[in-house]
């Protein structure tokens, strides 16, 4: 028998047609066979298999859905069918059936077989002239086929068709074709199953051409014999994309709904815009340059709509440059006084400061965006008087105090020489002239006018750079003091004394340092011709420094040791507080490490016992299906011998 799988793609499905026929020569070529393909090409799916099937109509309409394939080239295979038979797949290949009886089942994807025919046989050895052979088959001429199409297990289909084999006295083997539609959608299963029943004997003559030497036998097909077809789909990429139309949630678009809005480009009015013209101005949004301004920028300043802080105004037109139009800003000339105010008061209110006086109208100091000065913050108690307030040294700080209650204060050096207006006036020089300045006779920053020993240089007694290496030699001596003099923890003296001998010498070393810090600050106000805090307080203020500066160096020098002992102990109690603690890291590292190992152990051991649990269900599962198997061929063995029996009974044997 001879089975045929060419293939077409007819109106979006996939027919496959199945032909029967007698193949008896091993070396016979199907294809030397006139083969009559029959085609349903103006058939619609519910037509096709009202003809081939009644009862499974609404299954098959319902599982396939009249999906859209394309067929791949055809590639060599061959299934295990039985011994010694001949497998021709026409002329793309040929190759060899071996296998046992019974019904094969691929899994997995597999490839159509393009327009070619396997051929089986099963034969004995024996010679004759070519021309007429003789062949003898048993009685009965009908082959009943069992197709069956299994998807996932899911749904199955079995459709039986009938080919008779008749003798004719010319010699010439009669054969009937049949066809059957077979529609896929991603199904990784196709068998059929070839039942043949054959009864009694009969002779037929076939003609055999061009072979000189040919085998011919009995042929005997006894009971059933299984045939597996295996081929492979590829589902129709309409937009060639790479992904099949049943996967595809955009069958249509090769971008796959690109703009991510979900809707599918080919459909998507705005493909690129996932928020598909937001603004609603009929423009996409990526193309639009104003996504979400439906006027797109209607003032035409060059900001949308969305983003403008002054929409309907162009932002061009900003007095003081904050940013903010003019249109939109409730204060134009940025000097903390609003537009409105401004007009009331009789102000610019595009100028912050009206009178030109360096004084702002408002309470703001007021730069360019040039960080230039324009005026200092106010506000100004005449706002249009340029002669009021006076500022001598301009330095935004009036010479006269106003009214006393304003933001305004009154300068205490209105020429700016550093000098104050109240020292200037005391030791005779004018406070409104910075190049009159108090005459000092000495040179030691006292005007004369104030200097009860004027004549002589107090401040000659240390100089200034003095100090600086005074205060570094204190510190030298407060370190040096904290670091020698070590002793035993055995010593005499407990810690406890030593923790207060040093509380005590610290607390005596910032006071005395304080003091010294203040009285030297009193004499660099008397260096720079400042005020002291005190207007009598002069030359003592010297004199008061140096005794303070040796009192604090004795004081380091008699305490330091004191320091120095306290500072061993607690060196010698932190370097046993090191030791404890690296005692306890490794305490606590070697523990880790005992739960790491512990851990890791027990995870081994969880894993050997998943993997036994695993060995155990699959060994389970496979006895499950060999006893299911078992079970299924014990019962087609009983039907097939009840078959024999009525078969039997029927022929009165």
């Amino acid at each position: 028998m001879t089975i045929g799988i060419p293939s077409s793609q007819q109106g979006g499905k996939l027919l496959l047609y199945l032909f029967t026929s007698i193949l008896i020569l091993g070396v016979l070529n199907t294809n030397s066979l006139e083969q009559e393909w029959v085609s349903q090409q103006d058939s619609t799916l519910d037509e096709q298999l009202k003809k081939f099937s009644q009862t499974e109509e609404d299954i098959l309409l319902d599982l396939w859905n009249e999906t859209d394939w394309t067929l791949q080239e055809s590639q060599s295979h061959c299934p295990n069918i039985g011994a010694d038979e001949l497998c021709d797949s026409g002329p793309l290949t040929e190759f060899t059936i071996r296998g046992t009886e019974g019904e094969h089942i691929n899994d997995g994807r597999w490839w159509w077989v393009d327009e070619n025919t396997l051929g089986l046989s099963n034969y004995d050895g024996g010679d004759s002239r070519s021309g007429a052979t003789e062949i003898v088959i048993r009685n009965g001429f009908q082959i009943k086929f069992h197709v069956q199409f299994e998807t996932q297990g899911q749904y199955g289909f079995m459709d039986e068709i009938f080919s008779q084999i008749s003798t004719d006295t010319s010699g010439i083997l009669n054969t009937t074709e049949d066809s059957f539609t077979a529609l896929m959608q991603g199904g990784d299963k196709l068998s059929i199953d070839i039942d043949s029943d054959w009864e009694g004997t009969a002779r037929f003559h076939l003609k055999v051409r061009g072979l000189e030497i040919v085998t011919s036998d009995s042929i005997s097909i006894d009971d059933e014999t299984y045939v597996t077809l295996l081929g492979a789909y590829t589902p129709l990429d309409s937009d060639n994309d790479g992904q099949p139309d049943l996967a595809d949630s955009c069958p249509n678009d090769p971008d796959n709904d690109k703009d991510g809005d979900g809707i599918c480009g080919d459909v998507d009015s705005c493909p690129n815009d996932a928020e598909n013209d937001a603004d609603g101005d009929g423009i996409c949004g990526d193309v639009d340059s104003c996504p979400n301004d439906t006027e797109n920028d209607a003032d035409g300043d060059g900001v949308c709509g969305d983003l403008d802080q002054c929409p309907g105004h162009p932002d061009d037109e900003d007095n003081d440059g904050d940013l903010v139009p003019d249109a939109c800003d409730v204060d134009d000339d940025n000097d903390g006084v609003q537009d409105d105010v401004e007009v009331e008061m009789g102000t610019s209110p595009l100028n912050p400061d009206s009178d030109g006086d360096q004084f702002c109208d408002g309470d703001l100091d007021v730069f360019t965006n040039s960080n230039i000065f324009v005026c200092y913050s106010g506000p100004d108690p005449q706002p249009n008087n340029a002669s009021f307030p006076v500022d001598t040294d301009g330095d935004g700080i009036p010479d006269v105090e106003s009214d006393g209650d304003g933001p305004l204060g009154e300068d205490l050096d209105d020429d700016g020489d550093n000098i104050s207006d109240v020292r200037e006036i005391k030791c005779g020089s004018e406070p409104l002239n910075q190049s009159s300045i108090p005459i000092d006779e000495d040179g030691d920053f006292i005007c004369s006018e104030m200097d009860f020993n004027d004549g002589w240089n107090t401040l000659n007694l240390v100089s200034s750079d003095g100090w600086f290496w005074y205060y570094l030699f204190s510190v030298a001596i407060f370190i040096a003091a904290w670091n020698t003099n070590r002793i035993d923890r055995d010593q005499a003296y407990k810690q406890e004394r030593m923790e207060k001998e040093r509380s005590s010498m610290l607390r005596t070393y910032l006071v005395t340092l304080a003091i010294l810090l203040v009285l030297h600050f009193q004499w660099r106000e008397l260096e720079i011709g400042h005020e002291p805090f005190n207007q009598n307080y002069h030359s003592i203020a010297v004199y008061a420094t140096i005794v303070v500066a040796i009192v604090h160096t004795l004081y380091l020098l008699y305490f330091g040791k004191w320091t120095a002992n306290l500072w061993r102990l607690d060196y010698n109690a932190r370097e046993e507080e090191r030791v404890r603690n690296r005692h306890l890291q490794e305490v606590r590292e070697r523990k880790t490490r005992e739960r790491i190992e512990r851990e890791r152990r027990e995870r081994e051991e969880q894993n050997r016992q998943e993997e036994w649990n695993r060995e155990t269900r699959l060994r389970e599962e496979k006895e499950r299906v060999q006893r299911e198997r078992m079970q299924d061929i014990v019962q087609d063995t009983i039907q097939r011998e009840r078959h024999r029996l009525d078969q039997f009974r029927d022929l009165g044997l």
